[in-house]
């Protein structure tokens, strides 16, 4: 069973001895600790804006983040990319001044996903996280990743875990103040990582976990074919759409610009956007090894 253990004390402490107060109030320890623990590791990285109060906030930290039947991770998340370091201005600022709803309004849960989980006995399962795409509107039902399926309910609400969810801040006029979350996954026992783990791997289908398998075997000719069979449906889900779209404009005398329509936000994105993280990863390792290998010679 997963445990609990919402006590802030050792994790604030820990914090706090780490970032002094009067350091925390600005933007670098907040980056600072996000980048401690990402470790050049790919971790998913979005934000939930919120305008509860302390009790609903610490409601978040302690139970996830609910999520409306049959809908996705970007239906109350925006992703700002899956990412081994924060370090660029651009993106700083674009965390920082993030909002949903009117300017500097609420308060931002930060949610920090890693791209892979494994266990005590060497599984993996390949977890991802949506592309960038802070549009607030409009993606409810867009399958973009392994994640997707885990957080998604089908006779009820679904829930982004706890364990996935870093902490929160606020940012009023350029002062930030950070709150960790003690219940994230990099302070969680090998126990009840593997009780994650477990609750995590039941909730996937096999087609999804042929995906996770790919990507951690590092099968590009799979993800490949994957990849292909999304765009061929994308490209019959549009057609469909097409004639949908004329058949209604027959029966109702309009004009219709076929030019603007847009693929159903339901379209399942998860091959693709595993293939381009696989591709990604073998390129920062590829560079990688080519550094070590210049400093050998």
């Amino acid at each position: 069973m997963r445990k609990i253990i919402l006590d802030r004390s050792q994790i604030e402490n820990n914090f706090i001895e780490e970032y002094p107060i009067k350091y925390q109030r600005k933007k670098e320890p907040m980056f600072k600790y996000i980048n401690k623990i990402m470790n050049n590791r790919f971790f998913g990285v979005g934000l939930h804006n919120t305008l509860g109060n302390v009790e609903d906030i610490n409601s978040i930290l302690k139970n996830g983040l609910s999520i409306e039947k049959n809908q996705s991770v970007l239906s109350t998340v925006s992703s700002f990319g899956t990412r081994d370091k924060i370090n660029e201005e651009y993106l700083e600022q674009s965390i920082l001044n993030y909002y949903c709803r009117k300017e500097g309004e609420g308060t931002n849960i930060i949610v920090m996903v890693p791209a892979i989980i494994g266990n005590s006995k060497g599984e993996k399962l390949f977890l991802g996280f949506p592309p960038y795409d802070t549009t607030c509107v409009g993606n409810n039902y867009r399958q973009t990743c392994v994640l997707d399926e885990i957080c998604k309910g089908t006779n009820e609400n679904g829930n982004l875990p706890s364990e996935f969810i870093l902490g929160y801040f606020t940012n009023n006029n350029g002062l930030v103040a950070f709150n960790p979350n003690p219940n994230y996954y990099s302070s969680l026992s090998q126990e009840q990582q593997d009780d994650l783990f477990e609750i995590c791997f039941r909730k996937v289908g096999e087609r999804n976990k042929t995906i996770s398998k790919a990507v951690i075997e590092k099968d590009i000719e799979t993800l490949e074919l994957l990849h292909q069979e999304e765009q061929s449906k994308i490209k019959a889900d549009k057609n469909i759409n097409i004639r949908k779209n004329i058949l209604n404009d027959m029966l109702s005398g309009g004009a219709n610009n076929y030019g603007d329509l847009q693929v159903d936000s339901s379209t399942n994105e998860v091959a693709t956007n595993a293939l381009l993280y696989l591709e990604r990863y073998l390129a920062k390792t590829n560079i990688a090894e080519a550094s070590i290998e210049k400093e050998q010679y």
